[in-house]
């Protein structure tokens, strides 16, 4: 295939191009350095897990404006077992109700959008809103903090000099990759996002298809809430609003 070119990406790469530029001649000791490069990806972990949630339902020429509610509402029930106390089993309960709670929450956007026939930004504005107020009726707005120092250890911990939220966020983005390219499922995908109605009557089961495709939005929101909670200390509901 021949590939061409995007001017947006030209552009993009520019502008990348004049920032490194101008933190390279005004602060060179300060921007070069290891630990900077380790701060950024470390940083940088948990909104390119967030993207990758989005990314995949707009595949579909849909989107997910629930990924900050469904990413707190997973955080504040892992930080609610494991605040309780420090061991595993706790941890092991609260990341599997937070696991089905993701799944839940994917589960019903889905339903709405392709079953009931929502459009995408109404069924998940909503999903958001009633999810926000949950979160906010649950913890009466306070924020729940000081966990355990192995879970806080997910996000100091290195290999060789690469952040350990990092790598998580590289195999989750290898995993959504394969996922994409590899599958028939990721295939079909791509064909909705062309036109569903045509690829409803080549016989693919779009509705299954779109529910796979939201609940797989929300299940990467729950490891965006274990990299947030490890690096924050705490779990709140309004936390990550910017990141939409």
């Amino acid at each position: 295939m021949k590939f061409q070119s995007d001017n947006t990406i030209k552009y993009l790469f520019l502008l990348f191009i004049i920032a490194i530029s101008i933190f390279s001649i005004l602060i060179p000791d300060i921007f070069w350095s290891i630990a900077n490069f380790q701060s950024i990806a470390s940083q940088i972990a948990v909104l390119g897990i967030l993207t990758l949630a989005m990314a995949i339902p707009m595949l579909t020429s849909g989107i997910n404006l629930s990924i900050i509610a469904t990413m707190n509402a997973c955080a504040l029930i892992i930080a609610y077992f494991i605040t309780k106390q420090d061991s595993l089993g706790y941890l092991l309960i609260g990341l599997s109700l937070s696991l089905l709670c993701a799944f839940l929450i994917g589960l019903f956007n889905g339903t709405l959008i392709s079953i009931v026939k929502v459009s995408p930004i109404l069924a998940t504005l909503g999903t958001m809103t009633l999810i926000n107020g949950l979160n906010i009726l649950v913890t009466n707005g306070s924020t729940i903090a000081n966990f355990p120092e192995s879970f806080m250890s997910i996000s100091s911990t290195m290999f060789l000099f690469v952040p350990f939220p990092l790598i998580i966020f590289l195999f989750l983005a290898l995993i959504v990759w394969f996922l994409l390219e590899k599958t028939t499922i990721g295939k079909s995908i791509y064909f909705i996002g062309n036109n569903e109605k045509a690829t409803f009557y080549s016989g693919i089961d779009t509705r299954k298809v779109i529910i796979v495709v939201y609940i797989i939005s929300s299940l990467l929101c729950m490891f965006a809430a274990i990299l947030m909670m490890s690096k924050l200390n705490s779990a709140k509901a309004s936390y990550g609003d910017s990141y939409l």
